[in-house]
């Protein structure tokens, strides 16, 4: 029917947004199932290369995140930038959605182009719970980026106490200078 008029799974709108990322970003899962039946791509980028499960992990939505690995969806895909879906989802404290996406095997150490980790993203933004689910999945609390800087460093820098607090207790070492 889209094609009788004229119109793609495909296309994109003004923003570089196709329809099958709109429908994850909105949770809108009868939309993605016809989107995929009518041969949608579930690792059709964006503009920033966020698939649309990335973008479902962005916006914290879990049923459209599961659907979406149930078609083939890569959970580790990675945008432009390198940022994961584990990434995205440890800087907005989508505990949630980290939950099913270490269920689902995602690799909870992938850094972004910077060397930024998801530890050290979730210390920065002081989602302490976040660091915990990252830590039983088997990350490492003492990755340093690209710059040197450590998950601790930059929580100490923001002063996210009970971040801090959460890297003591799973191990890091607190005595690790920030880089400069």
């Amino acid at each position: 029917m889209l094609h009788s008029l004229g119109a793609s799974v495909h296309d994109t709108n003004s923003s570089g947004d196709c329809a099958i990322g709109i429908a994850a970003n909105n949770n809108k899962l009868e939309a993605i199932r016809e989107l995929i039946k009518n041969g949608a791509d579930v690792m059709s980028p964006r503009a920033d290369g966020g698939s649309p499960l990335f973008i479902a992990a962005q916006s914290g939505r879990v049923e459209a995140l599961r659907l979406l690995h149930e078609h083939g969806a890569d959970v580790n895909g990675p945008r432009t930038d390198g940022a994961s879906p584990v990434y995205v989802a440890a800087l907005n404290g989508k505990t949630e959605i980290l939950k099913v996406l270490i269920e689902l095997a995602a690799n909870v150490c992938i850094p972004n182009n910077s060397g930024i980790t998801p530890v050290y993203i979730a210390a920065a933004y002081n989602h302490h719970e976040s660091i915990r689910l990252l830590f039983e999945a088997g990350a490492n609390m003492d990755a340093l980026t690209n710059n040197g800087d450590c998950a601790v460093g930059i929580a100490a820098n923001n002063g996210h106490v009970l971040s801090i607090a959460a890297l003591g207790e799973l191990g890091a070492d607190v005595a690790v200078p920030r880089g400069d």
